[in-house]
């Protein structure tokens, strides 16, 4: 959503040597604006003398899996004009908060899920510090949360051309905050959860 250069911070006590280091723009349509952001990737030989940042992994990460454009139908390069990514799988972060009180007013959660299965249980456990719970969605689903989500003011949207969607929703259930999490799953990524890192 906007501009950013992403560098790399010496640990603490540590004075690195300077040198040269590879760095990636990543140059992505916004609209009717080009959003850049450059960042020096991961798996670099002194990667060990900075801090880790997860921000610059994910980014690393979503530009290897463009080195191989093999699995890019030769039709989608017909159209030269500039389209929406039409994704057909997303994948939903969810983490319960019991008795965490949600920040500001927050819409209720119950008024706003339109699926059968209860949000708290939906998907499943993924790793990490907090208790995020996982699920794929398929593209109509993902897009039906959005607009519930929309209409009830949680989001501004979350459709076409949307690369995540964050939202913060009371649960009176659990008598604390439910956070929600979707983002489009990219072509070369696995329809699966199964080593997906959950949102900071």
């Amino acid at each position: 959503e906007r501009d950013a250069n992403l560098g790399r911070t010496a640990l603490p006590g540590t004075t690195p040597p300077a040198q040269g280091t590879t760095v990636l723009i990543l140059v992505v349509a916004n609209g009717s604006r080009e959003v850049r952001v450059s960042l020096v990737p991961t798996g670099q030989p002194d990667d060990e003398r900075y801090e880790r940042s997860a921000t610059r992994e994910k980014l690393t990460a979503l530009a290897r899996g463009y080195e191989d454009l093999s699995w890019l139908q030769t039709s989608h390069w017909a159209q030269a004009t500039p389209q929406p990514y039409q994704p057909a799988l997303h994948r939903l972060f969810v983490l319960p908060q019991p008795n965490v009180a949600p920040a500001g007013v927050a819409p209720e959660a119950d008024a706003i899920w339109p699926f059968l299965t209860p949000i708290e249980d939906v998907g499943g456990p993924v790793g990490g510090g907090a208790s995020w719970r996982c699920a794929v969605l398929v593209d109509v689903d993902a897009l039906a949360l959005g607009d519930a989500l929309a209409r009830g003011g949680a989001i501004s949207r979350y459709g076409w051309g949307s690369h995540v969607a964050t939202a913060a929703l009371a649960w009176r259930g659990g008598g604390g905050t439910l956070r929600l999490q979707i983002n489009p799953l990219l072509p070369h990524e696995p329809a699966t959860c199964a080593g997906a890192p959950p949102p900071l």
